[in-house]
């Protein structure tokens, strides 16, 4: 199994949430910190791009994705 799609499956079942709801528009406070999470392991743990990173979550633009790391690390 892809190493993206794998730990963004251990992020949703960590925070119960599923994994479709994970890649889902909404930007409920819940689903924004699991997918916090999941950009800050994605990017730590395998050498994907940012783009690449925003395809797994839904298509979100790589700004996004680097607005949450930022977030993530701050």
């Amino acid at each position: 199994m892809n190493d993206g799609l794998r730990i963004i499956e251990e992020v949703a079942a960590r925070h119960r949430l599923p994994v479709g709801v994970m890649v889902a528009p909404g930007r409920r406070r819940e689903l924004v910190a699991a997918r916090r999470e999941a950009v800050l392991r994605l990017r730590q743990e395998t050498n994907l791009p940012l783009k690449a990173i925003g395809c797994l979550l839904g298509g979100r633009h790589h700004s996004t994705i680097l607005h949450a790391l930022k977030s993530a690390q701050a």
